[in-house]
């Protein structure tokens, strides 16, 4: 919504939920390979004729974004995770493959039969990296089935964000918004130029989060000092109103699906630090460009002519999205998996 910066886009919420959906199930396709973390158990059969030595197991398209600090099974055998290394150790994650240690007595192909011979659990993907999302829960969850998070700052969270509280994972649906209880002065005319908001402690928002002010949404844009912030009017494509009095509400109540990816779902305290899940600058950057361009054809019927064309002895316009094969091609450069990497 922010890449956009339209007016229509608040109320085109489930149009932009769906091309983001679909552009990144698009990512994951082009590059053969999933940028999400996701705990599960994985079966191989042993030996599956693709293994160059047999103390080796390839994994192929199940890559794993963490080394196992769990057991794994070979039939009736459990190896330990001391007895195994996953690899590449240098340059993984993603572990494309993994080897028993030669200095023990482990080994592959222990059941009377090589059909899901082994059994893997762990947490597959590229990686799985987080990042600070600069908040902390503001209540706790003593259960494991409410859907609702409230936290101290929505600034860096969005609709698809995938949040890490202690382990749990959890993907946020919906932002709503919650009352801040701080009060306000400012915005005393429904101009888009009376901009500047003034509050008792600017350190309890930060540039990046909307707010709202009876029922128009503000987005901070800067903070001008302790007392005083600037805002953007009308964010969201809601109306330009005259405030009088009244405290801020901010986009700090989120709607989850708890124990996402394969997580478990348990109790948190209040106070706990919330993150989230990133994925490489190049996909984000593709992932966006990609629900822009979308965006912006979809009304028109992806009718926009061909790029560099001419009509009447005139240059065409460039239609949306004329970088966007430049961008593809360099996401799958640099994070495209071969689908398949051995002779069946």
């Amino acid at each position: 919504m922010r890449a956009l910066d339209v007016k229509h886009a608040a109320r085109n919420g489930d149009q932009i939920d769906r091309q983001i959906v679909q552009s990144a199930e698009g990512i994951d396709d082009l590059c053969n390979r999933q940028f999400f973390p996701e705990d599960k158990t994985c079966y191989f059969d042993y030996p599956n004729y693709s293994a160059a030595y047999p103390w080796r197991l390839w994994l192929n398209a199940d890559e794993l974004a963490v080394s196992p600090a769990t057991l794994f099974k070979t039939g009736a055998i459990t190896i330990p995770s001391t007895a195994y290394f996953c690899e590449p150790v240098n340059e993984g994650p993603p572990f494309t493959y993994i080897e028993l240690d030669r200095s023990q007595s482990y080994s592959f192909g222990n059941s009377s039969t090589p059909q899901h011979d082994i059994a893997l659990t762990g947490t597959y993907g590229y990686w799985y990296k987080t990042q600070s999302a600069a908040a902390q829960l503001t209540a706790a969850l003593t259960d494991t089935t409410g859907t609702t998070v409230s936290v101290s700052n929505g600034a860096y969270t969005g609709i698809g964000d995938l949040l890490v509280v202690d382990t749990e994972r959890m993907l946020i649906q919906d932002k709503q918004a919650a009352d801040t209880t701080i009060a306000f002065s400012g915005l005393a005319t429904a101009s888009a130029a009376d901009n500047e908001v003034a509050v008792p402690d600017t350190t309890q928002f930060t540039v990046g989060e909307v707010l709202r002010a009876d029922s128009e949404r503000l987005l901070i844009v800067d903070v001008l000092s302790s007392t005083l912030m600037i805002v953007k009017r009308a964010w969201d494509g809601t109306a330009l109103a005259a405030h009088t009095s009244g405290t801020l509400w901010a986009l700090r109540k989120l709607s989850v699906v708890r124990g996402a990816t394969g997580s478990t779902a348990a109790t948190h305290a209040n106070s706990t630090a919330v993150s989230k899940c990133v994925v490489p600058g190049l996909v984000r950057a593709l992932s966006v460009a990609d629900s822009v361009v979308g965006l912006t054809q979809e009304p028109s019927a992806y009718s926009a002519g061909s790029p560099g064309g001419r009509t009447g002895g005139q240059q065409q316009e460039p239609s949306p999205g004329d970088g966007l094969s430049y961008l593809c091609s360099r996401v799958s450069t640099a994070y495209g998996r071969n689908a398949r990497l051995r002779v069946v």
